[in-house]
């Protein structure tokens, strides 16, 4: 089995390969720009092997309404891939919402991954546009909130 610094830098290649370059965290993961917002690849430890976590926030500094929790419960796996959370931003009482999915890293086709990245990132845009027009309210005007 590969070392987990093997397997980020394979991923990164596939990436890097078909997307051009990308830019990384202080904690190594990658970071792609997308209509649908920030996302990112990361590739961890799990169990006795890797997985790759690829992640899209879709909205930032949101208000925690019943209204916005409900539509993140309600629609939690309506999605063709991956799951909607809740974390807590970091900032008071604001919270991010992100759709995230899980791989595999071992024996990871590179046209998979690549589909799941534009599946996300797609899923992503739709979903901001849902949380903006339905249920999101902003805290104190967000520029970095998906467009």
């Amino acid at each position: 089995m590969a070392t987990l610094s093997e397997t980020r830098e394979r991923i990164r290649f596939i990436i890097t390969d078909a997307l051009g370059p990308v830019l990384t965290d202080r904690t190594g993961d990658l970071l792609l720009d997308t209509m649908g917002g920030r996302m990112t690849v990361a590739v961890r430890p799990f169990a006795e092997t890797h997985v790759v976590d690829v992640a899209c926030v879709v909205g930032r500094r949101l208000e925690p309404s019943a209204e916005l929790l409900e539509y993140v419960a309600r629609n939690a796996d309506a999605f063709m891939i991956g799951h909607l959370g809740v974390l807590p931003s970091g900032e008071g009482p604001a919270v991010t919402v992100v759709l995230a999915h899980r791989l595999l890293a071992e024996g990871l086709d590179p046209e998979h991954l690549l589909r799941v990245i534009s599946v996300v990132s797609a899923s992503g845009e739709e979903i901001a546009v849902d949380i903006r027009r339905d249920v999101g309210r902003e805290l104190q005007g967000d520029g970095d909130a998906p467009a």
